[in-house]
């Protein structure tokens, strides 16, 4: 009788200490699981934060702004070539008066 008494505690030992070695499992497995859900929470988040990001830039970029920015590049190419046909102008001009003051001498 002595014989199972110890057998029965050496399995009741060894099932206890199974048990424990799960239940270890089972919360390592439910911080795994936490953190995932906390990682998933957050780049949802992220994502909702961008989708609205970009479609706040879709909206800024729509056809009518690309054409007002095309005129605008229109006037700014323009202004320039006249500024720079002037520009040449007034240096031809000094150039002629430099020439004509010269002559004069």
């Amino acid at each position: 009788m002595a014989y199972k008494e110890r057998n029965l505690n050496v399995y009741s030992q060894q099932l206890v200490s199974h048990l424990g070695d799960l239940k270890d499992k089972k919360a390592n497995l439910e911080s795994q699981i936490s953190n995932a859900m906390t990682e998933k929470t957050s780049l949802e988040d992220e994502m909702i934060r961008l989708t609205e990001r970009l479609a706040e830039l879709n909206g800024m970029v729509n056809l009518e702004n690309i054409k007002k920015k095309s005129e605008a590049k229109v006037q700014y190419m323009t202004a320039i070539q006249e500024t720079e046909a002037n520009y040449m102008k007034v240096l031809q001009n000094s150039q002629n008066a430099l020439k004509n003051f010269k002559k004069g001498k």
